[in-house]
C-alpha cells in the first residue's frame, strides 16, 4: 500500500526547499557582485 499523501506532503516540501535554496543563491551572487563592486570602487578612491 501507498501513502500518496506522505508523499504529495514530501514532494511539496522538497519543491518548498528548492525554491528557497534558489532564491537564497540568487540573493548571494547578487550580494558578492554588489560587495565585490564596492571593493574596488573603495580601493580605486583610496
Amino acid at each position: 500500500m501507498v501513502n500518496y499523501r506522505l508523499i504529495s506532503l514530501a514532494l511539496t516540501k522538497l519543491a518548498q526547499l528548492r525554491e528557497r535554496w534558489e532564491r537564497y543563491v540568487v540573493l548571494n551572487a547578487e550580494w558578492a557582485a554588489r560587495g565585490r563592486r564596492g571593493f574596488e570602487r573603495n580601493y580605486r578612491d583610496d
